[in-house]
């Protein structure tokens, strides 16, 4: 209020680089009037001298519910009806008139001296942005109307319930031999299911504000994607020359061995309207389901209606396709392969893939326009065959593991190497003799966050989190091998599941359990699937076991007291809760 020159603002970092704090090159800055060597940047107390936990609660103070309810009337003094006149003077928000859109034209300044003294005015205190609103911002929702995460560092927590439907493709209950749900995939109206001999179910679905259960589920169809004996697994391959009832039990007792390296995705489809809620069936029949894990090494794209076949490129890896992921708007792909690189692919996109391909992928590979899976980077990097892949196309980011422990960091768009970490050089010593010994550690797991931070499951059950810049930042023992890892989308918690059969939430502050669900009733956990950010209030879990059931799970519902057992009147699906378990965390360091 005092002075006139002093107009500085918090820039973006200091929510989202801790690295800015860190004089990591060892730079000579000098030294205080007491002697003491200028480094790092002190931090305040409750930082606890770690950059990242300070950066950490900095974002967490701008998404706090106080700032979120009084935002509107910043953006009244920044871009509304508060930035100029009257009203500006009243709020002491009044600038130099230079700073103001269209207070000056650069043109029509003859005088070279005034023209520089312009400019340099403008360089270094910025322009007032451009005024949007003339009169005051409404405030925003309550929190408790807003969409909001399954589990929210924000709100209070609210128990988990979890939903079994008993008509459904898979289960002990339907006697099915349909074997593992090994991926769930989700459309607006439809959730979409791949089974561990090779099916595709799909089942009709809507989240639900009324009735007895907070959703609508239904049966819908059932395909053939293709037959196991396809696997480039060699256990599959020996397991299809034995009997028939050798095979089903192969199936349903040891599930990694009998799919062998099978992996899918898909695409979300494209309606004919603008709003694809509004044309949900559209969306269904244009989605394609892409999948690898074939003897011929081929990635391969099915429609969704009848799953005919609408592509197959061989070309690309040298060799067996291990693993790949997409992004969720469906329209890249990274393909990770034996051949120790991964591949960036353009789904239904020429002009993407036109925009993206390298000089080496368009000489190298026979593509034309016209590919429903066009090949555009690839991704150099790891010396041993690649066996998980994280991806976050916002950060512009492909994060992938080797069976070596080996893992590498590229962006997607340029295909550049940005970094490497090997995660034998992050064990304490005790750690790394009990838990790895001389053999290699392979990466099993790897998911990311839009914070800037991924966590890595190891063979050895270990989970470490770093952020993106290469910065170890802990390391937990998860007790298991994991099936499945997945960050929540819009929350602060990570999910895990694997051979003991619970779903197991942690805390992405450090890794510690929050919830713990009970589902060994249905084997070990094969898949997990979250609903996106919506419109919708609620965000769903969808979790897939060995026995091939899905489990649906959501925040208590609001509705009616529901029985342990009870029938939906509407889709004739019986549904059974199960008891939300909190559990220790185990020991954790930094």
């Amino acid at each position: 209020m005092n002075s006139t020159s002093d107009v500085k603002e918090l820039i973006p970092e200091f929510f989202t680089c801790p690295e800015m704090f860190l004089n990591t090159n060892d730079f000579p800055l000098g030294e205080t009037q007491a002697k003491i060597p200028i480094s790092n940047v002190k931090l305040p107390p409750w930082a606890n001298e770690s950059p990242h936990e300070f950066v950490r609660i900095h974002r967490l103070a701008l998404e706090s519910e106080y700032v979120s309810n009084n935002l509107h009337h910043w953006i009244d003094l920044v871009f509304g009806f508060k930035q100029r006149g009257i009203e500006s003077v009243k709020a002491n928000n009044v600038f130099h008139f230079l700073s103001y859109e269209g207070s000056v034209d650069l043109d029509l300044i003859t005088d070279e001296i005034d023209r520089k003294a312009t400019e340099s005015q403008i360089q270094h205190f910025g322009q007032t942005p451009s005024q949007l609103l003339t009169s005051s911002h409404p405030p925003r929702h309550p929190a408790i109307k807003c969409w909001k995460p399954i589990i929210s560092d924000i709100l209070p927590a609210k128990r988990l319930m979890c939903y079994t439907p008993f008509k459904q493709f898979g289960g002990n209950r339907n006697k099915s031999t349909h074997g593992p749900a090994i991926s769930i995939q989700l459309l607006p109206d439809h959730i979409v299911v791949v089974y561990a001999d090779l099916s595709v179910g799909s089942y009709k679905w809507a989240p639900s504000r009324h009735g007895k259960t907070p959703f609508y589920l239904r049966m819908d169809k059932i395909w053939p994607v293709a037959s196991r004996e396809m696997s480039c697994s060699r256990f599959a391959l020996e397991v299809h020359t034995g009997s028939a009832a050798l095979d089903s039990a192969i199936v349903h007792s040891s599930p990694s061995i009998g799919i062998g390296n099978w992996s899918f995705a898909m695409t979300k489809g494209k309606g004919s309207s603008s709003d694809p809620q509004k044309d949900t069936t559209s969306n269904y029949l244009n989605a394609t389901l892409l999948s690898c894990g074939y003897c011929d090494h081929s990635l391969k794209a099915h429609s969704l209606d009848g799953l005919r076949l609408k592509c197959s490129k061989r070309g690309g890896h040298l060799g067996a396709i291990n693993c790949m992921q997409m992004d969720e708007e469906g329209t890249l792909l990274i393909s990770g392969g034996e051949d120790a690189t991964c591949r960036v692919w353009a789904i239904e996109c020429p002009e993407i893939g036109e925009a993206l391909i390298d000089s080496f992928v368009k000489t190298a590979e026979d593509q034309t326009a016209n590919d429903i899976l066009m090949c555009c980077q690839v991704l150099w990097g790891h010396s041993s065959p690649i066996s998980s892949l994280a991806f976050d196309i916002d950060l512009d980011v492909v994060v992938s593991g080797s069976k070596d422990g080996l893992i590498c960091i590229h962006t997607v768009r340029c295909g550049e190497f940005i970094r490497s970490l090997q995660v034998r050089e992050f064990f304490p010593p005790s750690m790394l003799a009990s838990k790895a010994g001389d053999s290699p550690i392979g990466v099993r797991k790897l998911a990311t966050h839009k914070d800037g931070l991924f966590v890595a499951h190891l063979e050895t059950g270990l989970l470490q989190m770093y952020s993106i810049n290469g910065v170890k930042l802990g390391c937990i023992d998860a007790g298991e091998k994991l099936n499945a890892m997945e960050m929540i989308p819009g929350g602060q918690s990570l999910v895990t599941g694997g051979e003991s059969g619970h779903v197991i939430i942690r805390s992405l502050r450090n890794l510690e359990i929050r919830y713990v669900l009970d589902l060994s009733d249905y084997g070990p956990i094969h898949s997990l699937a979250f609903t996106p950010p919506s419109n919708s209030i609620q965000q769903f879990m969808f979790v897939g076991t060995a026995d091939g059931s899905i489990t649906i799970s959501s925040p208590e519902y609001s509705g009616d007291t529901l029985p342990d057992e009870l029938e939906d009147e509407e889709s004739g699906a019986q549904y059974t809760q199960h008891q939300v378990v909190k559990k220790e965390t185990k020991t954790w360091w930094r």
